[in-house]
């Protein structure tokens, strides 16, 4: 058999030196790596005949490591790609979607040896479909449970509005939704094993990095006041350390804010140019102006506490403060996040089978215009508002239908979040509009030409009629007069007061 350069990838280093003793002894050389980021460091500058490797394993998988390199330009389909992993034999996995040419369970090292060999001799005819070894290896309760909550943490992060990076301590990126490509205008082929602070334009090189030395183990915000344009977006960058003993993790959250700095620009041009109409008719502008201060740091504030903070992407279902929950097709509860719960009064395992519409409003039937079953019958994410006595204030719930590996529906992915803040913020807005607006009805102006008396002084109003220029003047405006008399006016009436001045 001729000799091929095969590149193994493995986190485990026992399969590792295994699978490399095996292939070495069948004439073959072999260059190793512990994971999927190391394995795309490799393939710089390692071109191999045969690529060998895992599916689960840390930083990025093998799933996202064979479409990666799959796509590569330089191999043009001449490479050979194998999976070996244990959890082929805990599903119907289907290696052909991953860009695989076959797959081989993981089980005794003689088994694998045989399939190797028969996959090594069969190169350029067309292999099997099916995965080689399943028969020999027992499947495992556990393994298909972590299978399954691994789903639902990725439709989680698939359902989310805001795009989500993982990060290793040196930046380099493992994982990225589509909210992320999207936001950032690069395929996962692009994204994945590339350097975070590379993905920026050249004008932000030194920010970034300078606010990267000073990330310790606080959250790092970056574009909040002065938002981050990439792809004719505006972006906000939230940074979280994730450690733990075993690793350390950087969680990135990204969040398009090209329409609230849209509006607020918007609402900031209406707000100055209601100063400067006030400015013109009022001396009562310093107390308008504070007021307007005070509503800006106000919104400030409240767009403050609705941050949303997320931890490590294993945790995020558990850790975010919106109401999160997994539904069937039958609105009972497979999966409910912490924050649900505690504010049920129960453990999330204690409201597993139960109907939503029973456990969070307390009916006995679902809404007539309830968000999941307008989700599953129109099979797109459906978002409305619930205004509910029963629960205190209002949400903003987002329904988003799921479905298994076959195409079959699941349930829905149900994001509730509540909005009582926001709809303060709206009335306190109007509230403060229309107060301009009736102080700006009561500015009273005097102008134009007025019709007066050459002689008496007397002015003529709309209607024809002369009055004396102090009624006319505290009839159209907010002057008012006090009388008193003049020195010449005085000698006038009243020479006799007079008349010892001048002898």
């Amino acid at each position: 058999m001729e000799e091929k350069k095969v590149l193994l990838v493995d986190n485990n280093p026992v399969i590792l030196r295994l699978l490399s003793r095996i292939l070495e002894n069948m004439g073959h050389s072999v260059t190793s790596a512990v994971d999927g980021l190391s394995a795309l460091e490799t393939l710089k500058f390692y071109r191999p005949d045969i690529l060998i490797t895992d599916l689960i394993m840390p930083n990025i998988d093998g799933e996202q490591l064979c479409r990666i390199v799959r796509n590569k330009k330089e191999y043009n389909g001449s490479l050979i790609i194998i999976i070996i992993s244990a959890i082929a034999s805990e599903e119907d996995y289907d290696f052909r979607k991953a860009g695989a040419d076959a797959c081989i369970a993981k089980g005794p090292a003689k088994d694998m040896e045989r399939h190797l060999k028969s996959i090594f001799s069969s190169i350029g005819q067309k292999t099997s479909n099916e995965v080689l070894g399943v028969e020999t290896v027992n499947k495992r309760q556990i393994t298909t449970e972590l299978l399954s909550r691994k789903k639902h943490f990725e439709i989680t992060l698939e359902s989310m509005g805001d795009g989500f990076l993982e990060l290793t301590p040196e930046k380099k990126i493992t994982y990225c939704n589509s909210k992320a490509m999207e936001f950032l205008n690069c395929s996962e082929q692009q994204l994945l094993s590339s350097n975070f602070t590379d993905l920026f334009p050249e004008q932000y090189g030194e920010l970034i990095q300078r606010n990267f030395d000073k990330l310790q183990n606080n959250p790092l915000i970056l574009g909040d006041q002065y938002p981050i344009k990439m792809n004719e977006r505006l972006l906000r960058f939230k940074i979280i350390p994730v450690n733990s003993a075993n690793e350390n993790r950087l969680i990135v959250l990204i969040r398009d804010i090209t329409r609230q700095k849209e509006d607020e620009e918007k609402i900031q041009h209406y707000m100055n140019h209601l100063e400067e109409m006030v400015t013109k008719r009022t001396a009562e502008k310093d107390l308008i102006n504070n007021a307007l201060k005070l509503k800006i740091k106000e919104r400030e504030r409240i767009n403050e506490e609705l941050e949303i903070v997320t931890r490590q992407w294993f945790t995020t279902f558990d850790t975010i403060p919106d109401f999160i929950s997994v539904l069937d097709k039958e609105m009972r509860f497979v999966r409910v996040n912490k924050t649900l719960a505690d504010f049920l009064g129960k453990k999330p395992e204690e409201l597993l089978g139960q109907h939503c519409y029973k456990a969070i409003y307390n009916r006995d039937s679902p809404f007539p215009n309830c968000p999941h079953l307008q989700a599953i019958a129109e099979n797109r994410p459906v978002t409305t508002e619930i205004h509910e006595s029963h629960l205190g204030f209002p949400l903003l719930v987002t329904c988003s239908p799921c479905f298994h590996e076959d195409g079959t529906l699941l349930g829905s992915i149900n994001v509730g979040r509540d909005i009582s803040q926001q709809k303060k913020v709206e009335k306190e807005r109007e509230e403060i509009i229309n107060r301009l607006q009736e102080a700006l009805s009561k500015v009273k102006l005097l102008s134009g030409i007025l019709p007066i008396c050459a002689s008496c002084k007397k002015i003529r109003d709309d209607k024809g009629y002369w009055n004396q220029v102090e009624s006319y003047i505290k009839e159209h405006s907010n002057a008012d007069f006090s009388h008193g008399i003049c020195p010449d006016c005085a000698r006038e009436l009243y020479p006799e007061l007079f008349k010892d001045d001048e002898k």
